[in-house]
Formats: structure tokens, sequence, C-alpha cells
């Protein structure tokens, strides 16, 4: 290229005209040109981390993100004996921040893609329905929960047979007993009669789907047992055995203007009022045509919502001064019955009353208007008498 520019430049020399460039240079000079000016390709990687970003609530995002971390670093040292539940640092050495981090530990591809399978698509759901503050709390107190009672295991096996191992053995379960305990919570108030799916093939009761998940674990893995404790705390939490220890709407709301008050401008945060309680099961799945483990028959997991929205029919009957109402979700077919037989969340109680005090008041109008009727009828009455007499 330079060898014909500069035989175009001693042409145009000897000819005393100024430079032409040739088809060869002009091609190549238009070439680099139409190069330098077009648009770079986007990233895959930032493009779908940016789609992630948009899609996945703020919680759901920090958990699957720090699982993504320490799966990282694991890379670099073994994060298991700095995060996880070692009962002889947690209790001897005070270092209760392993009751929360163990539960964010991840060493394992297989897991951490499991995680992201299984934990995304419900995750996302279940902020939307609770709400960060709720969904955050919920996380920290299953999390809380299992490794208390782990270490308490340790503890008590430790005084019968003063063993060291039973409190240095770390609980690096990682996510799992959490998510054993979400799944436990969602499946203990399902209907008799409601099947899930597993691998696509197989149906199971949906109250015993826990149970089977537990069993598969422990046939594939061995015996674990803080998979165990999380079952067991998923079921006692859903079954209404914990409500003592369920923060009420209010304390949240109080958090969200407090402590968490830098957390609810970021990108993702669902603020208490604007969750859509059980209508954020009727959102559009991210993992199409899974039917490993989501919900069939169409229900969805009551016991998260009732009280929110046992507070929701409270504030519409008779709000606050200063609180808007959120307006009442379309009408929806009943759900599964929660404990005490009743429809999912009291919808059907709260409409019946509603229904109640109109009829009467469709009844007064009914009966005002046939006494205007009937005065009508009579004041053309005495005109036309009037009109006969003149």
């Amino acid at each position: 290229r330079c060898m014909c520019l500069c035989a175009d430049w001693n042409e145009s020399q000897d000819s005393g005209y100024a430079p032409l460039p040739s088809s060869r240079s002009h091609h190549w000079w238009n070439s680099t040109m139409s190069s330098s000016t077009a648009p770079d390709p986007p990233n895959p990687f930032l493009t779908t981390y940016e789609n992630f970003v948009q899609r996945t609530p703020l919680v759901t995002r920090y958990i699957l993100t720090t699982l993504s971390v320490t799966y990282v670093l694991s890379f670099i040292f073994d994060p298991t004996f700095v995060l996880s539940c070692i009962p002889y640092h947690t209790v001897f050495k005070f270092q209760l921040y392993r009751l929360i981090t163990s539960s964010l530990l991840c060493t394992n591809a297989l897991s951490l893609v499991f995680a992201f399978l299984s934990f995304g698509d419900t995750g996302r759901r279940l902020e939307h329905g609770l709400g960060s503050a709720a969904m955050g709390t919920l996380i920290c107190t299953l999390s809380l929960i299992i490794n208390a009672s782990y270490v308490a295991l340790s503890l008590l096996a430790y005084t019968a047979s003063r063993n060291q191992m039973a409190i240095t053995m770390p609980n690096n379960s990682g996510f799992w007993p959490v998510l054993l305990a979400i799944i436990a919570i969602e499946c203990s108030t399902a209907p008799v009669d409601s099947v899930r799916r597993l691998f696509g093939a197989y149906e199971i009761r949906t109250r015993y789907y826990p149970l089977l998940l537990l069993g598969l674990f422990t046939l594939f893995g061995g015996f674990h047992l803080a998979y165990g404790l999380g079952v067991a705390v998923g079921y006692a939490y859903g079954l209404g055995k914990l409500d003592m220890i369920k923060p009420a709407q209010d304390r949240l709301n109080q958090w969200e203007n407090g402590v968490l008050i830098n957390f609810t401008s970021r990108q993702g945060w669902v603020a208490g009022h604007a969750a859509s309680g059980s209508n954020a099961w009727a959102l559009p799945s991210s993992n199409a045509g899974g039917g490993g483990g989501g919900s069939g028959g169409g229900w969805s997991p009551a016991t998260f919502f009732q009280g929110r929205q046992q507070q929701q029919a409270e504030s519409s009957e008779g709000g606050g001064p200063g609180q808007i109402a959120p307006p009442n979700p379309p009408a929806e077919p009943a759900g599964f019955p929660t404990t005490g037989g009743r429809a999912l969340g009291d919808g059907g109680g709260s409409r019946s009353n509603t229904g109640a005090k109109q009829r009467p008041t469709a009844a007064a109008i009914a009966e005002a208007a046939e006494r205007r009727a009937k005065a009508t009828a009579a004041a053309s009455a005495r005109f036309a008498d009037i009109s006969d007499d003149v």
C-alpha cells in the first residue's frame, strides 16, 4: 500500500498535477475509515449482567452475587474456615457472624449452577410478593435458626461424647439448607390433592416434595444434618410454629425508613407497600418451560403472604391518616386453604362482607326510585285534575 501511494506521488510530481490516489489505495482508505467509524459490538458478558440486574430484585441479586464471589474466591483460598458455621468458633470465640455467612458460602460449581436455576426464579417471585425488607428478614431468620440449631446439636453431641470433632466440624452446606426451608414453607400448607413434578416426569404430593428432595440429596451426597434442619425449620415456619419471631409489616416499614433507607434507592429494591403479594406468582417465569420444581396446579404459597393480606384488608377498611391503601387485585380463583380451612389470604371473607354492605344499598336505591315514581305519578294526576277543572 505504501508503494502504491509513493508511485502515485511520483507520477503526480512528474506530471505536475495534484496526487490522485489509485484504485487500490482508495479502496484501502475507505475500508480503514469505515472500520474506524463502525460501532464496537456489544460485550455479551456485560449485556447478560445488565439483563440480570434489571430482571432480578435487590436481595435475590445480592445473594446470587455473593455465592458467585465466594466460589471465585475458593480458587485463591478456602473460605470455609472463615465463613462457615464452626460451633467452636461460633460459641467459644463469639464469631456470631458465621450464623449468617455460612448460608452465603459456595465452593462447588454444580451448587452455584443449581442455585441460579432454582433460586433465581423463586427468589424473584418471592421478593416481588413480600418486598425486599421482608425477603431479607426471611433469609436471615431461616439462616439463624438453622445454624443455631446446628450449633446446639453439635454442643449436645460434644457433651455426650467428649469428641472434639463434634464442635470443630463446619457446616459447609452453603445456601442449600435455606433453599430447602423455603421450599418446605411453600409446600407445607398445600392442598392434599395438589402435586408437583420432579424432573418433569414424576408427580408427587406437594406436601411431601421437600422430604423427597431431602431423600435424594441423602442418597447421592450422604446425610447432611443441615439439610434435615432446613426442611424441619421450613415445615415449622410454614405451619405457624414460629409466628412469634415474624416481624410485623409496620416494623418492616420502620426499617425501610431507618436502617435500610440507603438500600431503598438502589435498583431492584421492592418497597413493602409496592409488594404484590400472591399475585407475584402470576409473573412470567424466567425459566421457560421449567417443569422441574415449579408450583403445579396454579396455586401460590399463601403462608408467605398471610400477614400482608390481613394488613391490606385492615388498611382498606379504615387506613390511618396519610396512608394510601393499595388497589384491590383483580378477582382470581380461590387458592389453596391456609391453616383453618380458609381461602388464600382470607380474600373471600372480605369480598362477602363488601357484598353484604352493597345489597342493602341497592335495595335502598330501588326503594327511593319507586317512591320518586309514585310521587311523579301523583303530581301528574293532580295536574290532570287541575286541567280538567280549568
